[in-house]
């Protein structure tokens, strides 16, 4: 523990003034490997460390003498004149874009609806009112087809009517017990019309496919969306050059974001596999980022040992947090609801964040690179871990570290918590899983998984399921029954390492 009149926190000089020119400061990677050498890359000359984070930028220290209105433009438009305003910014944005989409989709949509339904009052012989229910037998209410319709279009206007995500919808005719395939044609002839329309109702028996969602990036800059129930790929997502490195999605809403060492953030409609716009970071890339998904911000952390915040409605830079770090940020996890931030970075430091002051106090203890960070929702308690195998768990509220669980190297390159309950999963290597139980400090339980034994580099956990997904290095996505103690599913999900990994809404 440190005594709170050494943690002194970091504050911004708001003055204007000449910024103070820093000699930058060579990092020197120390290179750890499995067995004292290098695992075989799962892609070309893809590095194959799990920490790793690309080349050093020359700016890391720079901008530690400036405002906050200016670190902010530092990170937007960093090589554009002050002088010079872009023409999109009168244009929507960010989700906000995807938003007017779909509402345009959705107007286009119901005007075709609407001329059907009037069609069929007009007692049109070639539309047809189709009754649609579940498998119970309750009724939904009625859709308008018209001739030609496909069964895709038809999926659309029932998802519409029963309010759930198209991609849940499959429709069963009535006296049949296939689906109706998205090339299907309902019926081209008025006498097919009016056999439809003479049979008992309903014509239509919907199903709802309960789908559990997940979400990975990996090595080679692939964004993939699963059904990770029955290991099917649902959508590819293709746009970034280089390795993703954090991804978070709102499944509700169908939307998902991405950042990767390309320097670049990136919003997707889950809907269409989309790229609704790339938020570019002028001064490093993205290594990690924690998602709001109600206030549609995004904190990243970056190369430069920097943090940014960034408003995924708007498209701009909000917020920006200089002055903790000395190396890249590797980990970043926050507590919304109270304006508190954790970060930590490969120079071993785990800063505690004032995201209303922009204020940074430091949390001392790790020796060595941090692997990841969990802070709880009310921003009283965190657990931090680090390569050596460390984890720590820091009371926020005294800046102080109040226990220790020591592992072994490797141990530790990524972490999931449940704080209720006081357990921790960490992914380690060789294809292992650890739990750890934080009331005794101690290893509760190992968990192997039946893949290849490679790296496990990233872990997102349900725990009102029991249920956890971890990426490894060998490109595999491994889902672990926590209650049980065993692995469940293994299956190739990329062709290179995945890096990160989300199951659950917002996480990361």
């Amino acid at each position: 523990a440190v005594s709170g009149d050494e943690q002194q926190p970091v504050e911004f000089y708001d003055g204007e003034g000449e910024e103070e020119e820093v000699e930058d400061q060579e990092f020197e990677e120390e290179e750890f490997g499995m067995d004292g050498g290098l695992p075989a890359g799962a892609a070309g000359d893809e590095p194959t460390f799990w920490y790793d984070h690309g080349p050093p930028r020359r700016d890391r220290h720079a901008g530690q003498h400036l405002s906050q209105s200016q670190l902010i433009r530092n990170h937007e438009s960093r090589w554009l004149p002050i002088a010079i305003s872009c023409p999109c910014r009168r244009r929507s944005r960010g989700f906000a874009r995807l938003e007017n989409q779909r509402t345009q989709q959705n107007q286009s949509l119901k005007r075709k609806w609407d001329a059907d339904t009037a069609s069929a009052a007009r007692g049109d012989g070639s539309v047809v009112e189709l009754g649609i229910a579940t498998l119970a037998g309750n009724s939904i209410g009625t859709v308008a087809a018209s001739p030609g319709m496909t069964g895709a279009e038809l999926r659309t206007r029932v998802a519409t009517l029963a309010n759930i995500p198209e991609r849940e919808v499959e429709l069963v005719l009535a006296g049949s017990t296939d689906t109706v395939s998205d090339q299907e044609v309902i019926y081209r002839t008025m006498l097919e019309a009016d056999t439809l329309r003479t049979a008992p109702q309903p014509h239509l028996h919907m199903l709802r496919v309960q789908r559990k969602y997940a979400i990975s990036g990996a090595s080679d800059g692939s964004v993939r969306l699963w059904d990770a129930g029955r290991m099917e790929k649902l959508l590819s997502m293709q746009g970034h050059t280089q390795r993703v490195q954090c991804v978070s999605a709102d499944f509700t809403a169908r939307r998902a974001v991405s950042g990767s060492s390309d320097g670049t953030l990136r919003l997707w409609d889950l809907d269409t596999a989309a790229e609704i716009e790339a938020l570019v970071d002028y001064t490093g890339d993205f290594h990690c980022a924690s998602t709001d998904w109600v206030m549609r911000r995004t904190l990243g952390g970056l190369s430069n040992g920097t943090l940014a915040m960034w408003d995924l409605n708007t498209g701009g830079c909000v917020k920006a947090l200089h002055g903790g770090h000395h190396g890249p940020v590797q980990c970043v996890d926050v507590a919304w609801g109270e304006r508190k931030a954790l970060s930590g970075s490969t120079d071993g430091g785990v800063m505690l964040w004032d995201l209303d002051a922009c204020t940074g106090v430091p949390m001392q203890g790790h020796m060595v690179w941090i692997s990841d960070v969990k802070v709880d929702p009310d921003a009283r308690y965190a657990v931090s871990g680090s390569i050596d195998g460390m984890l720590r768990v820091w009371d926020l509220r005294s800046q102080s570290c109040v226990r220790t669980m020591q592992g072994k190297w490797s141990d530790v390159k990524c972490i999931a918590v449940h704080w209720d309950t006081g357990r921790v999963i960490s992914g380690a290597g060789g294809g292992a899983l650890h739990l750890w139980d934080i009331g005794s400090a101690r290893l509760a339980h190992t968990l192997r998984s039946t893949g290849q034994k490679r790296d496990m580099n990233c872990i997102s956990a349900d725990w009102s399921t029991g249920r956890a997904l971890s990426g490894s290095a060998a490109g595999e996505l491994v889902m672990w029954d926590l209650d049980q103690l065993e692995c469940l599913d293994v299956w190739q999900a990329h062709e290179a390492q995945v890096k990160c990994v989300s199951m659950v809404e917002g996480g990361c």
